[in-house]
């Protein structure tokens, strides 16, 4: 008699486990703050001798904005590098003067170092309140239960970072299917079609023929536009004749490399690099 075991789907259990991480990994980060809030609460109430309700507030509001200025610091730190990235790109194919003058123009970051400062005085807040407090207390000097307090209190800076970072990885997933959706629409849209017939020996050759050969030569005017632009509606019929339909879109939502976009059209790194650092006039 034979044992006839179900067959296992490995897709559905990759799946499941894949649910399962990202479950942990979303709900995780919110549970963290209760151990440090715990511990804050316990020595305002015990050690400063703070009301019961007063201290649970107290703990409350300390990581409500530990959290809060963990989240800012990443979110304006994340602005002002792709503020950087995009003034960089924009510097391509403009003259020697001009980069200049635009380098020298002074933009509006977002302040970093505010959000930062905030965020290093809540770590001494709670490292003050849940670790010096408690040598004060129990007269003992630094022990390893002291030391375990500080970690433990450092947790919602861990959880204020994860947070943080999933969600610009979550609007970074976005933005990156608006522009394959975007892509996709120009790809797939109808072309005028001649009405003349074409011979059989002309279907097979289009057929077998790569694409890397029916691409034609990139112009530096057509390089530096796809290297300036924006948005991929803007430079579609180049991306199109080169056959970046789907992989340019990809090259716009990250960060923009021009020896990447060299390698994509088959220009030499070293020829796209004297393009974008040359003056039109001098190329």
């Amino acid at each position: 008699m034979r044992l006839h075991l179900p067959k296992i789907n490995l897709d559905v259990i990759s799946r499941i486990e894949t649910v399962a991480i990202d479950t942990v990994a979303a709900i995780s980060p919110w549970l963290a703050p209760v151990i440090p809030a715990y511990l804050t609460n316990t020595h305002m109430a015990g050690a400063l001798g703070y009301p019961t309700w007063v201290a649970f507030i107290g703990a409350l509001v300390v990581e409500c904005l530990g959290l809060a200025a963990i989240y800012t610091a990443t979110q304006f730190w994340d602005y002002n590098d792709a503020k950087a990235t995009e003034k960089e790109n924009r510097l391509v194919g403009m003259s020697q003067k001009a980069r200049m003058l635009a380098r020298k123009k002074r933009q509006r970051n977002a302040p970093f170092k505010w959000a930062a400062l905030a965020m290093g005085f809540y770590i001494v807040v709670i490292l003050t309140v849940n670790a010096a407090l408690e040598m004060e207390v129990t007269q003992t000097g630094f022990t390893v239960k002291v030391f375990s307090n500080a970690l433990l209190s450092l947790l919602s800076v861990i959880a204020g970072l994860i947070i943080a970072l999933r969600s610009q990885h979550r609007r970074r997933l976005e933005k990156f299917a608006r522009v394959r959706e975007a892509a996709g629409r120009l790809a797939f849209s109808p072309r005028k079609t001649t009405q003349e017939p074409v011979e059989e020996t002309q279907k097979s050759a289009e057929v077998t023929q790569p694409a890397q050969i029916a691409r034609r030569p990139i112009s530096r005017t057509e390089f530096l536009r796809l290297a300036g632009a924006q948005t991929y509606a803007e430079v579609a019929e180049i991306a199109q004749a080169h056959d970046l339909n789907g992989n340019y879109g990809d090259w716009l939502a990250s960060r923009r490399s021009v020896a990447e976009l060299a390698k994509m059209v088959d220009l030499s790194p070293r020829t796209a690099q004297y393009w974008t650092s040359k003056p039109k006039e001098q190329a």
